[in-house]
């Protein structure tokens, strides 16, 4: 078996012609005879070349190379749309680096930093924060459902997120029709856009039915697991088993940490109260009885991602800002 090389500097050895010649062949750019190409090919085929990215990275300062950050790798939203993401990336010929913060600080700011090094030609950014003003606004960048305050960073970015008012809209909608009165909204400690949007939608909707409307009715959570708010949400549910006639959890943990409560304490929905959840994964859709719930397609949001992003690559950073909302739906289960 032949070694593996990883230069063009090699294969022009071996070929026997310039490294612009053999640059041009395997880059199908410029002119080149017929016969330069399948020397190339044959050479690139035989010693199972493999371009050293890094290297090209270093050279031009740049590279194919998508860097990825999410907070949370766990949470099957975000496992799937790294997912869609990367594998529309590979389609465009694009590698990815996929970083986990972990929802810890440090974490990202070394993730930055790793891609620094790496020479990255662009940012996913799925925090909900601007993880380095100076870097971020010198390279392509799309913030991916959560947005965080960008005056700060320049035009150079696009956002990538579901319709989370018209979620929150549909799931107060959903109250009102079954009579369902005394509503509160669980929410997470750290509200980030997406959260907010739904709060926004909730609220309006009761409003324009004259409902009132208060901030104490939005019941902070702290935690970023279950098990972290189960004790917290078993109490709460059990203490208002009365008062409260439904719930719209506005985070995925928290809803699944509503449902462990319910199954472990006997509850019943709707009839102790009703509840609306936002994107459930994938098992709890199955669930008996099944739950209400708002719903967004990952892939489409996934789809705008990678399309913005090479937009803004190929427009060499120089476009206005992008925004997509990506459409929500209602699915109707027994909870309210």
């Amino acid at each position: 078996m032949s070694r593996q090389i990883n230069s063009i500097k090699e294969i022009a050895s071996i070929a026997g012609l310039s490294i612009a010649t053999v640059s041009r062949v395997i880059n199908k750019t410029g002119s080149y005879s017929a016969r330069a190409e399948e020397t190339v090919n044959r050479i690139v085929k035989e010693y199972n070349y493999s371009p050293n990215l890094i290297a090209r990275g270093l050279k031009t300062n740049s590279s194919k190379t998508v860097g990825i950050i999410i907070p949370n790798i766990t949470g099957e939203f975000f496992a799937r749309a790294t997912l869609q993401i990367q594998l529309g990336f590979f389609q465009k010929g694009y590698s990815t680096i996929i970083l986990n913060t972990n929802h810890d600080d440090k974490i990202a700011a070394a993730s930055i930093q790793m891609l620094k090094a790496s020479h990255v030609c662009g940012l996913i950014n799925f925090t909900g924060q601007i993880l380095d003003v100076e870097y971020e606004s010198s390279i392509p960048v799309v913030y991916f459902d959560r947005i965080p305050a960008l005056e700060k960073t320049g035009k150079n970015y696009a956002v990538v997120t579901g319709d989370n008012y018209s979620g929150g809209a549909m799931a107060a909608e959903e109250f009102l029709k079954k009579g369902t009165k005394n509503l509160r909204i669980l929410a997470p400690v750290q509200m980030y856009s997406c959260h907010q949007e739904r709060v926004n939608g909730f609220r309006d909707v009761l409003l324009k039915h004259g409902v009132s409307f208060s901030d104490d009715m939005i019941i902070h959570m702290a935690g970023k697991t279950p098990d972290d708010v189960y004790d917290a949400i078993t109490k709460l549910l059990l203490s208002n088993r009365k008062q409260v006639g439904g719930y719209m959890s506005i985070s995925t943990y928290l809803a699944l940490a509503v449902l462990k409560s319910v199954k472990l304490n006997h509850l019943q929905m709707p009839s102790d109260f009703g509840f609306i959840a936002f994107d459930l994964n994938t098992v709890l859709q199955y669930t008996s009885p099944s739950i209400t719930s708002v719903q967004q397609d990952s892939s489409i949001l996934a789809d705008s991602a990678v399309n913005f992003m090479i937009e803004l690559l190929q427009q060499n950073n120089n476009i206005e800002k992008r925004q997509m909302l990506g459409p929500v739906y209602f699915q109707k289960g027994d909870t309210t």
